[in-house]
């Protein structure tokens, strides 16, 4: 984003600015809530992984607490390691714009660590946050329910449609 100050021309700042890593602080290795996460990852055997912190926070507000935020679109190594010996699956949900779709294709064919990476999309929303805050609690947490099961294509597009425009569920409910 450009910033001005005052008359001088528009001077870009970064959105965020990397640190180091170091002795202490080793950013390949870091997941963003692990922490609060491990537990679940342990049990279900599947960690979510998610580009922003918000995107994280939103995840465990609706009770998907085998969420971890990458803190970016890059998935290392490093990170991968820390995951492999809780969980044998990871499911990339990265921002639904060109940097996160782009780092999840090159994530799918080159997966870090030996984990098994499957991917979602969220058709209808920039990010996990955004569609949390447009559908609450309860529908999102039925959105990513049915995201995750096995359904077919058919029923994802259908969903997709429905979340796009709301004012037609009710009654695609009642024809189902």
């Amino acid at each position: 984003a450009a910033r001005y100050q005052g008359d001088l021309p528009a001077k870009k700042i970064p959105k965020y600015i990397n640190s180091s890593t170091s002795t202490i602080y080793k950013k390949d290795e870091l997941l963003y809530g692990w922490h609060r996460a491990v537990s679940k990852v342990r049990e279900t055997g599947i960690v979510f992984l998610t580009e922003g912190y918000k995107d994280t926070l939103a995840m465990h507000a609706a009770g998907l607490t085998n969420t971890v935020a990458l803190g970016g679109t890059a998935f290392t190594e490093g990170q991968a390691k820390v995951l492999r010996g809780f969980c044998g699956r990871a499911v990339l949900l990265l921002d639904n714009d060109p940097a996160g779709r782009s780092a999840t294709e090159r994530l799918l064919a080159q997966p870090p660590g030996g984990l098994s990476l499957d991917s979602l999309l969220l058709p209808t929303a920039k990010d996990a946050d955004e569609l949390f805050r447009r559908l609450g609690r309860d529908g999102f947490n039925r959105y990513m329910r049915l995201l995750t099961e096995e359904v077919g294509k058919g029923e994802k597009r259908l969903l997709a449609f429905c979340l796009k425009y709301p004012e037609v569920a009710s009654h695609m409910e009642r024809m189902l």
